[in-house]
């Protein structure tokens, strides 16, 4: 798909090569894909579709503005958590206890720098989550 982009310089929101793009991506991933962008319009659908308006969302204190801006952008509130020292994502006791507490309805887990790390810890708290994993492409989950 990339070539063709390049070739005829096509590069339209939901044209045919748009289209053409998700088409291959649900192919080869089994997944539903929707390219957008950048970041920042990736987290703000991904929170606008997992969190209901108004919830406090919590997010490491170890992350880009633009994560703070899209929970606002979604209707939400941001909630800064501490980091883990060792491996500078969002402690997961700490989310645990806010969650526990009623203090956050959902959380951002963003992995600094693409660092692998285990999700079953964070879904084990069984909280709404979206996964920041843009520095770790590809990643496997």
């Amino acid at each position: 798909m990339i070539p063709l982009i390049e070739t005829n310089g096509q590069q339209t929101n939901f044209g045919p090569n748009w289209w053409a793009c998700v088409a291959k991506l649900n192919e080869t991933y089994g997944k539903h894909w929707l390219p957008v962008t950048n970041g920042t319009s990736a987290i703000t659908l991904a929170a606008q579709a997992t969190f209901a308006r108004n919830f406090r969302v919590a997010v490491p204190d170890f992350t880009m503005v633009a994560t703070l801006h899209a929970i606002a952008a979604a209707g939400c509130t941001p909630v800064i958590l501490p980091c883990d020292p060792e491996t500078g994502m969002i402690n997961v006791e700490v989310l645990r206890r806010q969650w526990n507490w009623g203090q956050v309805q959902g959380a951002i887990v963003v992995s600094p720098f693409g660092a692998a790390f285990d999700h079953r810890r964070y879904e084990e708290i069984e909280m709404p989550l979206i996964y920041d994993l843009a520095g770790g492409w590809p990643m496997q989950l």
